[in-house]
């Protein structure tokens, strides 16, 4: 791949970080393609429960090496698939992603925070999306999606107009969750990655030993596998739904706040219907085995 971007796996955190300080981080081919093999490998990788992305001291990304892009669209191959897969491969990533910035994000490097559930700025951090002036059009969705962020005419002002937004701005605006020192921004977003992939873990693995000895228990090991089975398949289910009507749900209305509540409506309806249910025991139906008769 390349020495630019670090790998690393921890603790159920994927951390991908953009090494190429003496450039800003400024994405080269090879870096996104070491950026999507990342992502992509997250998405197999069941002992990874959320992806971290980070740069260095100073710069997150200074976005797209115009040198190299500009090699690669001469050469036969244009900017092949690399740069056209990494895209996609942030949109896809079914692992929850935080963002540490410290420092500059300019273009992509500011565009792909849209992408990201959760995001750490230094007090430092500089973003900035010069398209127009470049002649280009901002990428990564982040027309459709920063309006729905942050308004239309403060979308207007950084995307068209390409108003840089400092730290405290960019709290404000909504793309970053939280601004600490810039010594912090790793340790933070580190904080942050272990706190949703302990969630994400605790979530939907620990009902497993229970449902599994509720269901032994209770109807005995003959049919613990089709029992356990609908009972875990009805829980994916639930938790497709909810993810799934909570993406449509964003994108008609432009926040995650409805979802919240109906998340606390629905837990305190569940703790209402479960106030008159008085738990007994119930008759077991175990099969004890007995040893086989001897032959006579």
């Amino acid at each position: 791949m390349t020495e630019h971007v670090i790998v690393t796996d921890a603790d159920g955190i994927r951390t991908i970080r953009m090494n190429r300080p003496d450039k800003k981080n400024a994405l080269t081919l090879a870096m996104y393609e070491a950026m999507t093999a990342a992502l992509e490998g997250a998405n197999a990788d069941d002992s990874v429960h959320c992806v971290l992305i980070a740069g260095v001291p100073g710069a997150f990304s200074a976005g797209n090496d115009l040198a190299d892009l500009l090699k690669a669209a001469e050469s036969s191959g244009g900017l092949n698939r690399p740069a056209l897969r990494f895209l996609p491969a942030l949109v896809r990533c079914n692992k929850p992603m935080v963002a540490a910035v410290s420092g500059v994000a300019v273009g992509v490097g500011a565009t792909m925070l849209f992408h990201c559930d959760f995001v750490v700025a230094g007090s430092d951090a500089y973003f900035s999306t010069p398209f127009v002036s470049l002649g280009l059009i901002p990428e990564a969705a982040s027309s459709l999606l920063a309006p729905r962020l942050m308004g239309q005419r403060r979308a207007f002002e950084f995307l068209v107009m390409g108003h840089p937004l400092n730290a405290t701005q960019a709290k404000e605006f909504g793309i970053a969750n939280i601004v600490v020192a810039p010594e912090e921004v790793d340790t933070e977003g580190l904080k942050a990655a272990i706190a949703f992939g302990a969630v994400s873990g605790l979530l939907w693995l620990s009902t497993v030993p229970p449902t599994s000895g509720l269901v032994a228990v209770m109807f005995g090991t003959r049919w613990l596998a089709m029992l356990y089975g609908f009972a875990f398949f009805s829980h994916q289910v639930g938790g497709f739904l909810g993810v799934w009507l909570g993406g449509i749900l964003f994108e008609r209305m432009g926040s995650y706040d409805i979802v919240w509540w109906l998340s606390v409506c629905l837990g305190m309806a569940s703790a209402v219907i479960n106030l008159p249910i008085i738990e007994q025991p119930v008759p077991r139906s175990v099969t004890l085995l007995r040893p086989a008769r001897m032959a006579s």
